[in-house]
């Protein structure tokens, strides 16, 4: 059989004797053979052109709903409700459900962005299912294998083997079956070269099959939403990073305030001091505490903007635990004497124990702790700095007799410009700073407390080699 000059098949007859044929029969069936060449090639245009005009619809579709998506994606910076809509938006126009899952999301255990479409215990049990069992973080296929590859998977067809390999055990498995699952796409949301989530379309009860252009499509949506959602996260950096330098404008601006003003309360007395020398000296005392409260505050928040910039540069050197408590006990001793109190060290558990650290910034996160350990322990009270030691680190605690730390508060206190209830001394910078010090030594810092039993500061430190 031949189309324009090509052959494009044969046809056989099977006769059940021998015989010759005649002319005209031999005429008719060279007639027959070249109308069903004809009309197999008939039928072969009109394939391909439905073919093509269905794909030039499914074209227009896949365009229209990216052009959708895009405006939604673009119409907020809030990405959490933006990402919702999109799934929803995606469902029922390209799959029976979609879950867009984010990497920070899975390691806070907070559950994916989840869209089903349809009724029925199909649906409820895909709702069902995801919730109960989410993407193991370590698996090398799916949402956890796409994240940390970055590459997309396309499964145009979702055959039993699959389904088996990826049940956990026989009850997942069961569930799995029972949802009818034709075709499935991952694709990963990356933005400036990292993978942030991922985007899981999936086809079940539609009987849609995907394929490389359902797969080219799913991918330009992953780029668009990680753009998306790179500019909201952008957006709540830059008011943080507003809502910051507005607190900071607040607090030096109070915090100056007051010894600026007891700088020129003092100053104008010494001027009207006529030769006191008592009166000269506690008026010089005043401007002189002024200006080391005004200095802590400077130096703090420079601190403060070399942690967050990243910029906070550490001298680090053997020192032994024991001197080094000592040492910080030792210059906060005059303060716990004034108001009484009992200012002790123990780290004999800790031996001949070396830490790897700044001096210098260990003991003003000694200074921070000690000090606010002071500040809230009453008259009569105890303050003990321990040190514990393992081949690996260095265990601290700064542990008083004050009133605690409300639970609803301890979540807070590392916070900068937090300040508890029970006091609205200080600039609210100092855990803030300590948390920041320890961590620049690859350390870890936190608080356990009891109301009205006191509360107990730890950090630990890596041990010198």
């Amino acid at each position: 059989m031949k189309v324009k000059g090509q052959v494009i098949g044969a046809m056989s007859f099977t006769l059940s004797g021998e015989r010759a044929f005649t002319p005209d029969e031999r005429s008719f069936l060279l007639v027959a053979v070249r109308h069903t060449a004809q009309a197999l090639e008939r039928a072969r245009l009109y394939e391909a052109e439905r073919h093509a005009k269905a794909e030039a619809v499914a074209a227009g579709e896949r365009a229209a709903f990216l052009n959708e998506a895009s405006a939604l994606l673009t119409s907020s910076l809030e990405h959490e409700a933006t990402l919702t809509g999109l799934a929803r938006l995606a469902v029922p126009r390209f799959a029976d459900w979609c879950s867009i899952e984010l990497a920070e999301d899975a390691v806070n255990d907070k559950d994916p962005v989840v869209a089903t479409h349809g009724t029925g215990p199909n649906m409820d049990l895909a709702r069902d299912l995801w919730r109960r069992q989410p993407a193991d973080r370590n698996d090398p296929d799916g949402s956890a294998g796409a994240v940390r590859s970055a590459r997309p998977e396309l499964h145009e067809d979702i055959p039993d083997s699959l389904l088996s390999a990826s049940a956990r055990d026989e009850e997942h498995l069961r569930s799995l079956r029972e949802l009818g699952l034709c075709s499935a796409m991952v694709v990963p949301v990356v933005a400036r070269g990292k993978a942030l989530g991922t985007i899981t379309l999936v086809s079940a009860e539609s009987g849609r099959h995907y394929g490389a252009a359902d797969l080219a499509m799913a991918e330009h949506l992953a780029r668009r939403t990680g753009l998306a959602i790179d500019n909201a996260r952008l957006y709540e950096q830059a008011q943080e990073a507003v809502r910051a330098r507005e607190e900071v404008v607040a607090i030096v601006s109070h915090d100056l305030k007051n010894p600026l003003n007891a700088i020129l309360m003092s100053a104008g007395l010494l001027r009207r001091s006529s030769g006191d020398v008592v009166r000269v000296h506690q008026q010089a005392d005043a401007i002189e505490r002024s200006v080391h409260r005004m200095r802590s505050l400077v130096r703090d928040l420079l601190d403060l903007a070399r942690l967050e910039a990243g910029r906070f540069a550490l001298d680090r050197q053997s020192h032994a635990v024991g001197p080094l408590a000592t040492e910080a006990l030792a210059l906060l001793q005059p303060l716990a004497q004034q108001k009484g109190l009992h200012l002790e060290a123990d780290t004999v558990p800790a031996g001949t124990a070396r830490a790897l650290c700044d001096r210098e910034r260990v003991l003003q996160v000694f200074s921070n702790l000690v000090g606010n350990a002071i500040a809230f322990t009453p008259q009569g009270g105890r303050v003990t700095v321990r040190a514990r030691a393992n081949d690996s680190e260095i265990a601290f605690s700064v542990a008083d007799t004050g009133p605690g730390i409300p639970p609803d508060e301890q979540r807070l206190v590392f916070e900068r410009f937090w300040k508890s209830r029970a006091s609205r001394q200080g600039t609210g910078l100092g855990l803030s700073i300590a948390k920041g010090v320890v961590e620049a030594h690859g350390g870890r810092i936190w608080v356990e407390s009891r109301q009205g039993e006191g509360a107990v500061f730890l950090f630990t430190l890596p041990a010198a080699g």
